[in-house]
């Protein structure tokens, strides 16, 4: 992960709050770089369709990916845009080469429409001209630590959620309300919300299942390589496993994982053509302090 993700052990991190001060909870915000973990910490939306965006390798698709990116930042005029490039970056570390600058149709839309008003570990925060919504640093500070709401956070899993950047192997494409699994092993990398308390794990699951072949799916979960539930799958249903502090205190991720033995194609089912090793169909996923 970025070096906020690593040099931070709670969700509210020098950067999260900063970022908090001009863009509350709920607004636009679009952050160039690999930093995604920001949205999380900060409850905004993405003002693009990307979950991380940098530089496009020259090809024949360059012009079009751009094209698209341009549009979608004219369209939702975001309230902050974050240049999330630096040295101890992930992936996205070199500000000379991949920096907003080097993408001029970009640097030309962050110049007119927005000013630099801080950098901290790094990552520049530009603000919208004309956005006064801002917050004194102590008062988002003071929120984002001792604020009486449940620390966490939910993932959608329908098409359009962005909730690709969260998935690591064994899914296959959103469809409009949900995801599938696809094959006997369905794996997630997930930003930890809190580092100091245990944690609970919800999905919203529904089963691929036959009346007489297939009454449920079992699903075994792993959460950083250590089983914590098994649960039997088949209508849609909320299901929840507790996961001990000790998995998350001292790690940067949660890697949870779905086993799933039964995994079945509708085709052998006779129930379609689909010919998609099918497990469980995901709806969300929410991670929250117990």
């Amino acid at each position: 992960m970025t070096e906020i993700a690593s040099n931070s052990k709670s969700a509210g991190s020098k950067q999260a709050v900063a970022l908090s001060r001009y863009a509350p909870r709920g607004s636009r915000v679009a952050i160039w770089g690999s930093c995604p973990e920001l949205y999380v910490q900060t409850g905004t939306i993405m003002a693009t369709r990307y979950g991380q965006m940098g530089p496009i390798p020259a090809g024949h698709f360059r012009e079009y990916y751009e094209g698209i990116l341009m549009r979608d930042l004219e369209r939702s005029r975001p309230a902050v845009f974050v240049d999330a490039v630096h040295s101890g970056a992930f992936n996205f570390n070199n500000r000379a080469t991949q920096g907003h600058e080097t993408f001029p149709a970009l640097a030309a839309f962050v110049r007119r429409n927005y000013q630099l008003k801080e950098e901290i570990g790094g990552v520049r925060i530009f603000v919208a001209n004309g956005n006064t919504n801002f917050a004194p640093a102590e008062t988002v500070a003071k929120s984002m630590e001792s604020s009486e709401e449940p620390t966490g956070w939910t993932i959608r899993f329908n098409a359009g959620s962005g909730a690709e950047i969260y998935r690591v192997s064994g899914w296959s494409g959103a469809e409009p309300e949900f995801t599938w699994t696809e094959g006997t092993s369905a794996k997630l990398k997930l930003p930890i919300p809190d580092h100091d308390a245990a944690l609970m794990l919800r999905m919203k699951l529904g089963g691929l299942i036959h009346p007489r072949e297939l009454p449920v799916q079992n699903v075994a979960v792993y959460a950083n390589g250590q089983k914590i539930a098994d649960w039997q799958v088949s209508e849609p249903a909320d299901f929840a496993a507790p996961i001990p502090l000790e998995l998350t205190r001292n790690v940067e991720d949660l890697n949870i994982e779905l086993r799933i033995p039964d995994a079945a194609s509708p085709q052998s089912l006779g129930m379609s053509y689909d010919g998609r090793l099918l497990g469980v169909r995901c709806y969300f996923v929410e991670l929250r302090r117990r």
